[in-house]
């Protein structure tokens, strides 16, 4: 009874954790109003998987569907539903101040963070412009 009750603590435990890690990682910029009526790309915890990575701009897509596409994938800009906020994808310049995606050319070099979704679909969370060297 004590095992069980021991394993019992611990796993709420190690749900607390989890919760509140996944809670402190929400960006600042994330709104929470109007979650409930969003109609837009909804991603879900248990199905992505964060990734980074740090290349060239080999295309810049304006319109209807924003997207880049870095290092031969295709990262999404848009705005989207995580954790129960709105959020949408950061543009950043080389000082960390926002832009455009009118700002970004081809060529230049981007540190890129987002989520991979179950169908490989690339949300794009932050994407910065690496300084010229």
């Amino acid at each position: 009874m004590k095992n069980i009750i021991k394993t019992t603590i611990f796993t709420m435990a190690m749900a607390g954790i989890i919760m509140g890690t996944v809670y402190l990682s929400i960006p600042v910029y994330a709104q929470t109003e109007d979650a409930e009526q969003f109609s837009g790309l909804v991603i879900d915890l248990q199905g992505s998987i964060p990734f980074k990575l740090v290349a060239t701009i080999m295309e810049i897509h304006q319109g209807d569907n924003p997207n880049v596409v870095v290092a031969e994938k295709t990262i999404l800009i848009t705005e989207y539903k995580y954790s129960n906020t709105i959020q949408r994808t950061q543009l950043l310049n080389n000082s960390g101040n926002t832009i455009e995606i009118s700002d970004l050319e081809i060529g230049q070099r981007v540190i890129v963070e987002g989520l991979e979704l179950s169908d490989k679909t690339l949300v794009g969370e932050q994407i910065q412009v690496k300084p010229k060297k």
